[in-house]
């Protein structure tokens, strides 16, 4: 088993999903999976649609560094006007901004959601 393989599987277990669930979320066969995971298939035509899947990046399943975001400071959950799709090629931020202020973005950053709510803790 190569790389992809073993982390497609430990990825596809750990979010309990059998290799039948993953190939339908992707819809393809579960033959197709089970290549991936046994290293027959070494380079997927469908690897950033399966990252997707399994909630990881297309770099990581090739063996990249961890996807595990370590962060020194608490960690919110938020809700947004708009859906916002992952991109792994792009960095999102969430800024703060006074209602009567203006918004600034530069190196072709562009606004894609405003935050509606946000969740946090309480102990």
């Amino acid at each position: 088993m190569n790389i992809l393989g073993q982390r497609v599987k430990e990825l596809r277990i750990g979010l309990g999903y059998t290799q039948q669930e993953v190939a339908d979320k992707l819809s393809t066969s579960n033959m197709n999976i089970a290549n991936i995971e046994s290293g027959r298939v070494k380079n997927p035509r469908n690897l950033t649609e399966l990252a997707d899947v399994l909630k990881t990046s297309p770099n990581y399943l090739l063996g990249g560094d961890s996807d595990i975001l370590e962060l020194d400071a608490e960690i919110h959950l938020i809700a947004t006007d708009n859906e916002v799709k992952n991109d792994y090629h792009k960095d999102y931020y969430v800024v703060s901004i006074d209602k009567d202020e203006k918004l600034f973005l530069t190196d072709n950053a562009k606004i894609v959601a405003k935050v509606k709510k946000t969740f946090t803790e309480s102990k």
